[in-house]
């Protein structure tokens, strides 16, 4: 294993134990609203908050764009059927994960890696309290059907 794919699996699994003790309730987080970044017009989702270890983590979601030059074919300038490439503005999220220091400065911002999906799914999940609604809309339904 190179070192680069080494340090690779060292974020990977930094970031599923973020997604395990979030899971578990071990790692609180809450919606910073007073919270800014560079990115905030392309922000989609709040901007999350927790400290573990002495460290300070941010966590939201924007959309990036993504400057694409496909091939096309159809009509430039008059010669049709003619394949040219064109300029198509793509967007796509990115979760973004971030340690920031008490001003919330960035520090550093970690690689993309697929368990962040895992990790903003499972923070909203906390943050929302949605599971007690769930419980007690069981507990509610349950009594409905005796």
């Amino acid at each position: 294993m190179t070192e680069e794919t080494s340090k690779k699996y060292k974020w990977v699994d930094a970031v599923s134990q973020l997604v395990l003790l979030t899971a578990r309730g071990q790692l609180q987080w809450q919606i910073d609203s007073e919270a800014k970044t560079p990115l905030d017009d392309e922000r989609l989702t709040a901007i999350f908050t927790s400290e573990k270890d002495g460290k300070r983590f941010r966590l939201f979601e924007v959309k990036e764009n993504i400057l694409d030059y496909s091939l096309v074919y159809g009509d430039l300038y008059g010669e049709k059927e003619k394949a040219f490439r064109k300029l198509i503005p793509k967007f796509r999220n990115k979760i973004m994960l971030q340690v920031v220091s008490a001003k919330g400065e960035t520090i550093l911002t970690f690689p993309e890696v697929s368990a962040l999906v895992n990790l903003i799914k499972e923070v909203e999940y906390q943050v929302s309290g949605i599971d007690s609604f769930l419980e007690n809309i069981s507990k509610e339904n349950g009594a409905i059907a005796n």
